[in-house]
């Protein structure tokens, strides 16, 4: 039997049946009632007409009816064929139809049963079963979106890269053409080094690093900007507040004593010392090391110690700093340490004793910068370059003190009351009894409406981007409860102290301020398999180097503060200038007159020099400034000059 549509002399479609026998008005009307009910639950509207009402009550034998629909395709007979619907795009094809009651079930799958009276109920149920299921399935996937955020939030998980690649890569065997190597890090800390001292002349090396290998233009120090806290903040990825240096000196009222860096009575006990250093970090996955000088590595630990440690020797030449990094890589594999930690103190020590400029300072700089070309050329002439990575880093920068820029603590509080004192430059001040606290902070708040250049904060106040004394610290208790903290280049002191240095402030150069100052930016490179050479990456926290070193050894890192690889070595935008202008003070100060190379990457050039009080210099000044590099060049490097 086939159908076609045709259309009668009122314009109203019709579906006629050609079959054998006539075709009845009641066929006519069951027909055009199907029409309707299919064009309404195309429409998706719980449509009634009039006219389907009256055709339901009339003529439908029960409640429900079954349309049989079966896909026409290309091997249907000519018989149910349909001609002008052939080319419809609104579904299956109508083949037959059939009426039943409620009991009338088909064993044919294909078989769809509409409920003439109550469609519009059961669509709104399945509305409300769909926006269930939605409502479900978005909740899941905000869930799973929680966890893998705050998992990366947390902890460094895809730090740890890890995990296949610390399995491949550790302990592969690379060769240098003569030796076997397994995968090596070299790391060279050169204290108080702030990448403005960077400059072609005077630092050929680390001006070549710089600009050739990997960089960031700085790295950020950690609060407070001193020599131990960001050592062992280095190695373990740890804020100060949470592996305990918190400064180079402090009190721990839980187990009453006081940490002091330089005596080593007071500052080697394993108690002091929280977190997990890199060397047991490597130790622990079967990675040997060994540390020259470096915070922290004399303390006797228990287990996982480094292979080596060559204690702290203030007269030690820098060519044998060389020497003996240079003489670990000679040694056999299996005595050959993979990570080498070595620390220059020079250009901090000369910065303390003449601040930022000066003949002597320049002659500190230039000194490393041979040290950091020896490592480099040492790994080279070994074959090395494709096999070592060399890291050069620094804790902190420096900055300028004078008598000009002095905080006298004994005339804002009486020092009676006072029973330790931290943390110099700055001063956190632990009361002899926990109930002045309040009171000391009131009459500090009252003083400093006469003088701006330090600021007061009880230990819960203290900035947040300072991750010190925040409430979850690991040794909280270790940050005294009061604090003064002086603007970059201004210092606290006492009148007895003052009379103890002649009335000269010493020393000249210091560091420990707020570690977002300019002056306090650290020094970021690194040259080596790990590294893309002419790849700049934006400044991260020291938190991170860390990460970065268990990366490069293929050791997965332990728990730390520090960001996951791919969120640390972010790519530095092409355009990227720097803003805040070197030395960045509101002070009158000298600086060394080099053509730094950081101002011609990050600063719009060297036409655009930045002069100590923070004006651009005229072409006239840069000129100067470039005779004085020849001058200093020439003295440097032809003696008798």
């Amino acid at each position: 039997m086939s159908y076609n549509r045709l259309q009668d002399s009122d314009e109203e479609e019709d579906i006629v049946y050609y079959s054998a026998g006539d075709v009845t008005e009641r066929d006519r009307d069951l027909l055009r009632a199907d029409d309707e009910v299919l064009q309404a639950l195309n429409q998706k509207i719980p449509k009634s007409s009039p006219r389907l009402e009256g055709v339901k009550k009339k003529f439908l034998p029960s409640k429900k009816v079954k349309f049989d629909y079966t896909p026409v395709g290309r091997g249907a007979s000519q018989e149910g064929s349909m001609d002008d619907r052939a080319s419809s795009s609104k579904g299956p094809r109508l083949q037959r139809m059939r009426f039943g009651d409620e009991e009338d079930e088909s064993d044919d799958n294909s078989d769809i049963e509409i409920d003439l009276e109550t469609q519009p109920n059961r669509q709104r149920a399945q509305n409300r079963a769909f926006r269930r299921k939605m409502h479900l399935l978005l909740g899941i996937v905000s869930v799973l979106a929680f966890f893998l955020f705050f998992s990366n939030w947390l902890g460094p998980n895809d730090a740890q890269r890890s995990s296949e690649r610390t399995r491949k890569g550790r302990k592969q065997l690379l060769s240098n053409g003569t030796h076997d190597y397994y995968p090596t890090t070299v790391v060279l800390s050169l204290d108080g080094f702030h990448p403005h001292y960077i400059n072609p002349s005077l630092t050929p090396n680390l001006h070549k690093l710089y600009t050739q290998h990997s960089s960031m233009p700085y790295m950020k120090p950690s609060f407070p900007s001193t020599t131990f806290a960001n050592h062992w903040t280095l190695i373990t990825g740890l804020y100060p507040e949470n592996h305990g240096i918190v400064s180079n000196r402090f009190y721990d009222p839980s187990i009453q004593k006081q940490f002091i860096s330089t005596d080593p009575d007071k500052s080697l006990d394993p108690v002091w010392w929280g977190g997990e250093p890199i060397w047991q970090t490597a130790a622990k996955q079967d990675v040997t090391t060994a540390v020259h000088m470096w915070v922290g590595s004399e303390v006797k630990w228990d287990e996982y110690a480094p292979i080596e440690v060559d204690a702290f020797n203030a007269t030690e030449t820098l060519k044998a700093k060389s020497d003996r990094v240079l003489g670990w890589l000679d040694r056999d594999i299996s005595s050959r340490p993979e990570l080498i930690l070595t620390y220059a103190p020079t250009v901090d020590t000369v910065g303390h004793k003449v601040g930022i400029a000066g003949k002597e300072l320049r002659e500190a700089i230039a000194s490393v910068d041979r040290l950091v070309g020896e490592i480099a050329q040492g790994l080279q002439s070994r074959g090395l370059d494709k096999i070592a990575n060399f890291i050069v880093v620094s804790d902190h920068g420096m900055a300028p003190t004078s008598n000009d820029r002095l905080i006298y603590l004994d005339d804002l509080i009486d020092m009676d009351k006072i029973s330790t004192q931290d943390g110099w430059p700055l001063a956190g001040l632990r009361p002899k009894n926990p109930q002045d606290v309040k009171p000391l902070y009131e009459t500090l708040k009252d003083h400093r409406h006469s003088n701006d250049s330090w600021n007061v904060y009880l230990r819960e106040e203290l900035p947040e981007e300072w991750h010190y004394g925040t409430r979850h610290a690991n040794y909280g208790d270790r940050i005294a409860p009061l604090w003064i903290i002086p603007d970059v280049g201004w210092s606290v002191t006492t009148h007895k102290a003052m009379e103890d240095m002649d009335g000269k402030y010493a020393p000249f150069g210091v560091h420990g301020y707020n570690n977002s100052e300019p002056l306090m930016r650290a020094l970021f490179v690194g040259m080596g398999p790990y590294f893309e050479n002419n790849l700049k990456f934006a400044p991260v926290q020291n938190i991170d180097v860390y990460n970065i070193l268990c990366d490069t050894l293929y050791v997965t890192p332990a728990k730390n503060d520090g960001q996951s690889i791919y969120r640390s070595l972010k790519v530095l935008p092409a355009n990227w200038k720097d803003s805040m202008a070197y030395p960045g003070v509101t002070f009158d100060t000298e600086v060394l007159a080099i053509n730094s190379t950081y101002d011609v990457l990050y600063r719009g050039g060297a036409s655009q020099r930045v002069s100590a009080d923070g004006h651009d210099e005229s072409w006239g000044e840069w000129i100067g400034d470039l005779a004085d590099d020849a001058k200093h060049w020439i003295t440097d490097h032809i003696p008798g000059v």
